[in-house]
């Protein structure tokens, strides 16, 4: 499925089947309640923009709940959305004990409990931030949400979470995970255990983020990522490097001296041989000599397959890997979307993304729990009869619809704003309302 305009034409009817009627006898919250739980002091754009597009696109309702330090800043953006200021992060409340902490995670879970049962889907991670304190709140959510069988759409920081504590979504059927590729990638590695093994990978090596890839490698290779660990200290908690330079942390500014380094730990390079003009050479073939980056030869062999082996192991959870080709798999099929689509790679697409999908998911959930739907068997033929299968199309098609309409008018000044104006028209032009 994908790219072939007659299949295109298979799909979109049995989509437009799950999307509900426009009535003058339906009432508020008909078309869907959806909330977002993110949004920090540092993130406030993130969860506007999954929250308004849920709005832009068909839902009745869409609340945010984030830390007082973003709710007002979310308010000032649009009046429409509903924003309640109850989670909690460290720069709040300062330091606090295990006790007190498990105090204010029964408070927050307290204020968000009695909400979470008008919603009919909820996203969580967008502007989330990686705060210990407010994870662990937005790890009890989740955990009641699941008591409430309340589908998921986890993205950004909510994938950050549930990356480490993937017991958080195993196995749970309602939850659709919405991964870029290196966040696929991180998945893979912690879920299927085993180092790069069958990752899909971008088409070449990027040379855009030299640090962060060598804090990934460092990642595999030391304790602390933020510091060089020598593998002879006896207290490896310590994590200094007596051969460097400072033996309490490695500096920024010598990222060639910690790659020369960490390679005469592993005998990996000459290091004389090494230097500031060939860093990103050099980094690339370390990198190779730990998997982690896969040669031209292995690139992008079995999307599909990697990604079905790895829905399987999470015991029913969805995938919707994003990219040039979006492909989504529950692991028993695979799905793959690439129509339409734009060359712009602005930030917050992901978002837009996530508060479609969340309409979808719960309009899917809506239309196969009822016995009398029209057309059911056409939509299990013709795409699935998982509701999270279904919303995780619909969702990459009009995502993708959107931000080829924004482009052809904006170009290169295409923005997410953009994208989120068109999501109107381009529910129209896909699933277009009786005349």
């Amino acid at each position: 499925m994908g790219g072939n305009s007659t299949e295109l034409q298979k799909i979109l009817p049995a989509l437009e089947k799950v999307v509900p009627v426009l009535a003058p006898g339906r009432h508020k919250g008909q078309a869907g309640k959806i909330a977002v739980i993110g949004g920090c002091r540092e993130y406030t754009g993130a969860p506007y923009f999954a929250a308004i597009s849920a709005l832009k696109m068909g839902a009745d309702l869409a609340h945010v709940f984030c830390t007082s330090g973003a709710a007002t800043v979310i308010k000032s953006y649009s009046p429409e959305l509903i924003v309640h200021p109850v989670l909690h992060e460290s720069y709040d409340v300062g330091e606090i004990g295990e006790e007190e902490i498990s105090g204010l995670k029964d408070k927050v879970l307290a204020e968000v409990g009695k909400w979470l049962q008008r919603f009919d889907c909820i996203v969580i991670g967008p502007g989330l931030g990686r705060d210990p304190i407010l994870l662990d709140c937005v790890a009890a959510i989740i955990e009641e949400a699941k008591f409430k069988n309340i589908p998921l759409v986890l993205d950004g920081d909510g994938l950050f979470l549930v990356t480490n504590q993937p017991e958080l979504i195993i196995g749970y059927p309602l939850a659709i995970l919405t991964p870029n590729v290196m966040e696929h990638k991180r998945l893979v590695a912690k879920i299927v255990g085993e180092r790069d093994q069958n990752v899909p990978q971008n088409p070449e090596v990027s040379n855009e983020d030299l640090p962060g890839q060598l804090q990934d490698l460092a990642k595999r290779s030391v304790v602390d990522p933020e510091v060089v660990l020598n593998e002879d200290l006896k207290n490896p908690k310590e994590a200094l490097n007596e051969d460097l330079e400072n033996p309490k942390e490695v500096l920024n500014e010598d990222v060639p001296g910690q790659l020369i380094e960490l390679a005469k730990k592993f005998s990996l390079a000459d290091p004389q041989r090494l230097s500031n003009e060939d860093i990103s050479g050099e980094l690339i073939g370390l990198a190779k000599k730990f998997s982690l980056i896969k040669s031209q030869e292995t690139k992008n062999e079995d999307v599909p397959g990697q990604l079905q082996e790895l829905a399987k192991k999470m015991e029913g959870v969805t995938i919707l890997q994003k990219g040039k080709t979006d492909y989504i798999s529950d692991g028993k099929t695979v799905l793959s979307s690439d129509y339409y689509g734009s060359p712009r790679r602005c930030g917050g697409q992901g978002d837009v993304l996530s508060g479609s999908t969340a309409v979808f998911v719960s309009w899917a959930k809506e239309y196969f729990s009822n016995e009398n739907a029209a057309g059911k068997k056409e939509v299990e033929e013709r795409v699935s009869n998982n509701p999270t299968m279904v919303g995780a199309l619909a969702g990459s098609l009009l995502c993708r619809k959107s931000a080829a309409n924004a482009f052809a008018q904006h170009k290169r000044a295409t923005t997410t704003t953009n994208i989120i104006e068109y999501l109107g028209h381009s529910m129209d032009e896909l699933f277009p309302l009786p005349q």
